[in-house]
């Protein structure tokens, strides 16, 4: 807009129109465009008005505008604006006077602040907060740049904080006493807190209270004391942002152990009940920087409390939660430690339906690696935990790994637990999902057994879970007849017949007839004999490795076994079955028109179960 057009619109344009005009004269001022040619059209005929967003544009535009000449001094156009500004802070609506005070906040001119006095601190009194709240703010403004204009500003603030009803306005006027006379403030605090609930004020004025606490402290470290009472009164607020600022300040305020606990406490607190993540990974950021202090004792006493954090559903959450939580465990908490983990496990189960399955079962490793950690540090707790941790050695998932790692370390340093643990895995054994922990089991359970009813009990089991024989792929599995008249499942008996092709060429041809009475269906099949029917050659030598090792064993006590031969004898027959299907998958997948490679058995494991045979043949 050009300049003529710019004072036509002002002076004759109604109420939209001046307001666009001063819109584009703002916007042109504050990119370098001088308006100070303008000040006296806009001031004549925008000043009167009583439109709300006409008189805000106004002051904004006297905001943003020279308000003096090249040579300083005040322009005479401003001077004549302090009646207009005078009327408005009497005005009767509080709308107006609440922009002007405010308006009075952003000048620094004594000739324009002068005039004023009477009527601004005539606001302090008047009935609506927005204008006390604002009147604050003008005198603090005055006082700072002309202290002779108003002497008595710090009493008069002084006076008016202690009967402030408004949140805002108190902390406006505190403001305003701890940047003009701290001691003043200091008084206010300890007078305050004699006849008003510190804890009941308004969060705004509370983190007003804990930022000049610790600024005092900052400049006085050797009053450090005085201020511990007003800490702790503040910190009973129900505002997190108040409770957390107050913890930190006792952290940096004192290092006695009562304040230490009780900044503890209020951390734990809200990282327990605070409904943000990010500010629960804040608090227990503060947390960490609490134990790397040195702080150990006041967390440790916390860490059952802390728990119960991971009651939140965030992931990442629950699993720094429990790595910091390992940190924390000593002799007194481990107990109730451990019982909190087995309850947390068991809900797990029960969220896995209702949310991501892969992120339950990383949940679950976690809490099992948790409780080994803490458990291996405290033995005697672990007769209390295995049987729950047991449970969970039958899922497919990386959980199943953390508990048989766990077992296999408790095996190893609690040997009287050895017992009762190799009857669990027996119990367990058929039940198995995972292949690595299938390998492991089998390793402890040939590695700890030592009595002879512990070696025949293995071999026992390892053949009930790769039973029926012989070992079977394709028909044997397939239950044609149904079920007989007794409900009792029909097995297939295999007959493999090699013959001459007119090429000179092997082909294996395999028949199957039902046997009636087995009891093994498709369903019905263990882990173990899934994984060797799935072409698992490398679990074949596990089982080959283990039973070999019985068997040694067995015939290591001597005249004490008295069925050693029955137990050889059972462990050739099911190492035969591995090798042999092996080598029957093999000559089948090379026949087949689309032979497949997970049915072949490798070389190493093929030597490897030769081996074992010859193991058990030669025990001794």
């Amino acid at each position: 807009m050009e300049g003529s057009e710019i004072r036509d619109t002002l002076m004759k344009g109604d109420v939209q129109a001046k307001i666009g005009a001063l819109k584009s004269m703002i916007a042109m001022q504050l990119n370098g465009e001088s308006m100070q040619p303008h000040l006296m059209s806009v001031m004549k005929f925008c000043s009167q008005e009583n439109d709300h967003e006409l008189k805000k544009l106004f002051l904004y535009f006297l905001e943003v505008v020279d308000k003096a000449d090249s040579e300083g001094n005040v322009l005479q156009e401003m001077i004549l604006l302090c009646s207009g500004l005078y009327n408005d802070l009497q005005h009767p609506n509080e709308y107006i006077r609440g922009i002007t005070l405010r308006f009075l906040c952003k000048l620094k001119e004594r000739d324009l602040f002068q005039p004023l006095v009477s009527a601004v601190k005539a606001n302090l009194t008047y009935r609506v907060a927005y204008v006390r709240r604002n009147a604050v703010l003008a005198i603090h403004t005055i006082y700072e740049n002309c202290p002779d204009l108003i002497p008595d500003a710090p009493e008069l603030i002084e006076s008016f904080i202690m009967d402030a009803d408004d949140v805002s306005a108190q902390r406006n006027a505190f403001n305003m006493l701890v940047q003009c006379d701290k001691g003043r403030a200091v008084r206010f605090l300890h007078a305050y807190r004699e006849v008003n609930d510190i804890a009941e004020a308004g969060d705004i004025f509370q983190l007003a209270v804990v930022q000049f606490i610790r600024g005092m402290i900052d400049l006085n470290p050797y009053e450090k004391a005085e201020y511990v009472p007003l800490i702790f009164a503040v910190m009973q607020s129900k505002s997190a942002a108040v409770s957390y600022q107050c913890a930190l300040t006792l952290l940096k305020l004192s290092s006695s152990p009562t304040a230490i606990r009780y900044a503890a406490q209020a951390l734990v607190s809200l990282l327990t009940n605070h409904s943000d993540a990010n500010v629960r990974f804040i608090v227990l950021e503060r947390l960490r920087e609490m134990h790397a202090d040195g702080f150990t004792n006041p967390l440790q006493e916390q860490l059952v409390e802390m728990l119960r954090g991971l009651s939140s559903g965030n992931t990442e959450l629950r699993h720094q939660i429990l790595l910091f939580s390992e940190k924390l465990v000593n002799h007194k908490n481990i107990e109730a430690y451990v019982q909190v983990l087995k309850k947390e496990l068991v809900k797990s189960q029960g969220e896995s339906n209702e949310g991501d399955a892969q992120a339950q079962q990383d949940y679950r490793f976690d809490i099992v690696k948790a409780i080994h950690t803490a458990v291996i540090s405290h033995l005697s707790v672990a007769p209390t935990v295995m049987p729950v941790i047991l449970d969970y050695i039958c899922e497919s998932g990386s959980s199943a790994v953390g508990v048989v790692g766990f077992v296999r370390e408790v095996m190893q340093r609690v040997p009287e637990m050895r017992a009762s643990l190799i009857e669990r895995l027996l119990g367990m054994l058929p039940m198995l999902q995972s292949p690595a922990v299938m390998q492991s089991v089998l390793w402890l359970l040939s590695t700890h057994s030592s009595t002879v009813a512990d070696i025949k009990s293995s071999v026992e089991q390892i053949k009930e879970c790769l039973a029926p024989f012989p070992l079977t792929s394709g028909p044997s599995i397939t239950h044609r007849g149904g079920a007989d008249e007794g409900g009792i499942m029909s097995e297939q008996e295999t007959v493999v017949t090699t013959t001459i092709q007119e090429d000179n060429t092997y082909a294996t041809t395999i028949t199957s007839a039902a046997v009636a009475g087995s009891t093994y269906g498709v369903n019905q099949m263990s882990g173990l004999r899934t994984q060797v029917l799935s072409g698992n050659f490398f679990l074949a030598a596990s089982i080959s490795a283990s039973l070999a090792k019985l068997v040694v064993k067995a015939y290591g006590h001597g005249s004490e076994f008295h069925n050693k031969s029955e137990l050889q004898a059972s462990a050739l027959e099911l190492l035969h079955e591995l090798i042999s299907y092996g080598t029957n998958s093999a000559a089948i997948s090379r026949n087949s028109t689309t032979p497949s490679s997970s049915s072949i058995i490798d070389r190493d494991s093929h030597e490897r179960i030769r081996l074992c045979m010859t193991l058990v043949q030669n025990p001794t």
